[in-house]
């Protein structure tokens, strides 16, 4: 028997839901899951939900925990490189221009 592929799963915008709702969903999922995305917004969420998170360097699942696969962009969570500043958050925030 094969080993089953993880689902990959991206959580979204660090500083909206996606980072909850991710750790929810890997609590709830019985499957192998990776997630790629920024391993410092899940962390919070990941202790509240009681989930083990574990950095890996490559797409590969890890038994009884949360892989995180970070790409690294050494951006602050939540911080915008296209405008320098903080993403805007809808009905209100920076009034920055794209």
């Amino acid at each position: 028997m094969t080993a089953r592929r993880p689902l990959l799963l991206t959580p979204g915008d660090p500083l909206g839901i996606g980072p909850e709702i991710t750790c929810s969903a890997l609590v709830a999922s019985r499957d192998p899951v990776v997630v790629i995305g920024d391993h410092g917004a899940l962390v919070p969420w990941a202790r509240r939900s009681g989930l083990r998170l574990v950095a890996v360097d490559r797409i590969e699942a890890v038994p009884g925990a949360g892989a995180v696969l970070d790409p690294g962009d050494h951006d602050e969570p939540g911080r915008s490189p296209r405008c320098g500043g903080r993403w805007r958050r809808a009905g209100g925030g920076s009034r920055r221009r794209w």
